[in-house]
């Protein structure tokens, strides 16, 4: 299809983008963009969605939105959220819980 190779063109001229992906099926579709590396590049996601937005709203015959995804998946709304990750045993990082949630 000429619109996801558009799609794709677009995205990949964004110069923070390492790659994109696609999946694209008779009825719609989704797509993404895996950035640089941090220190690899000077504007955060949040900088660059604007700017992809824009590009994309250009594309004839094409209706999509950008949008930048948590980081870690949430556990369901709740109004925080604390997420652990450490290279400690199950035993060490249970204590860790134990003690942030006293």
């Amino acid at each position: 299809m000429q619109s996801t190779r558009l799609v794709n063109q677009e995205l990949m001229s964004t110069p923070e983008a390492r790659f994109t992906f696609q999946i694209t099926l008779p009825t719609g579709g989704f797509w993404g963009v895996g950035m640089k590396p941090w220190g690899e590049r000077p504007r955060t996601t949040a900088a660059i969605l604007p700017e992809v937005q824009r590009k994309l709203n250009l594309i004839p015959g094409v209706q999509t939105f950008a949008i930048l995804p948590p980081a870690l998946p949430g556990g369901g709304g709740f109004p925080v959220e604390v997420v652990l990750a450490s290279t400690a045993d199950t035993e060490e990082l249970l204590g860790f819980a134990q003690k942030i949630q006293e």
